[in-house]
């Protein structure tokens, strides 16, 4: 099936109309996506540590390219560590 609709997209992907499709397409997802955002961050984001750890994961990610698997084990491996402190 996938297929199908890989063969099917390439020859039709340069038409205006599929073009102007996928463009609300993609911004309709952009916009659910800021939506989860903000509702899981109002949720998560409670202490001045979580925030902190979060501000430092999408810094990672963002600029100095770190793989998103690094940035989970550190991000664990950071939060067990405050936990074991007594911090959080």
């Amino acid at each position: 099936m996938i297929l199908v609709f890989t063969e099917v997209f390439a020859r039709v992907r340069n038409l205006q109309a599929v073009r102007g499709a996928l463009a609300g397409v993609l911004a309709s997802f952009v916009g659910l996506l800021a939506v989860v955002l903000l509702q899981l961050g109002g949720v998560a984001l409670t202490t001045p540590a979580s925030i902190a750890l979060a501000a430092a994961a999408f810094v990672a990610v963002r600029w100095f390219k770190f793989d998103i698997v690094w940035v989970f084990v550190g991000g664990i491996t950071v939060w067990a560590a405050l936990l074991a402190a007594g911090v959080v």
